[in-house]
Formats: C-alpha cells, structure tokens, sequence
C-alpha cells in the first residue's frame, strides 16, 4: 500500500479528506469498516450500511456491506467529529474503512493508502 499524501492535522473540516475519498468511494463495490467495541454510536451508524462481519477480535467490531448510493451519501456528510479529550483531528468517527478498491482510510482517517 502506498500512502497518499493528507496533511490532517493542518484542517479544521474533513472537506479535503471527504474529496480524497470520493474519488474512491465512486469505483468502490465493496466496504469493511472497523470500529473499536465501545464506539457504540459508531458501530450503530455503520450498521445502517452493512452487518457484523463474523471474526474474533477482543477490541474491534468489524461491519461489511455494499457500497450503495446512500452509503456515498453518508460517508461524504459525516461531519467532522468533534473531540473532547484526544490529541486526533479525526476526520471521521470510524477506526478504519477499508474499500474493495484498493483504499484504506485509518486510525480516523488520519492515514490514507492506495494500492
């Protein structure tokens, strides 16, 4: 995987995170998205796309499901959350998404990569 070049830490909206991803999300079928188990509200949102991929993991909830036009919708007016007690500029509520077209946002969308 290739990092694709995303300065975080100097926005304050996820607007240019939302245009990276777009491009993605367009030629993309399928998504895992990846939460840790107490980002409850989180996981919730997710499930409104997708369903709980069965796999062991003691911290993670893991939810797949097809890239659909309200999916698109969702992930490109997700406002930036907001953030009390960390040192992330998180661009997105969700630990990881993983696109079938070779894309990976992570650790909140702080990291991005490419095939």
């Amino acid at each position: 995987m290739k990092s694709i070049p995303f300065d975080y830490w100097k926005y304050s909206t996820n607007e240019v995170y939302k245009s990276i991803i777009k491009h993605y999300l367009l030629c993309s079928r399928k998504f895992e998205i990846r939460c840790f188990k107490d980002e409850e509200y989180a996981i919730s949102q997710a499930l409104s796309f997708g369903k709980i991929k069965n796999e062991e993991s003691e911290f993670e909830t893991v939810i797949v499901g097809d890239v659909s036009k309200e999916f698109i919708e969702f992930i490109l007016n997700l406002p930036k959350p907001i953030q009390a007690d960390d040192n992330y500029n998180k661009m997105v509520p969700f630990f990881s998404i993983f696109l079938d077209s070779n894309f990976s946002s992570e650790h909140y969308g702080t990291e991005l990569y490419r095939n």
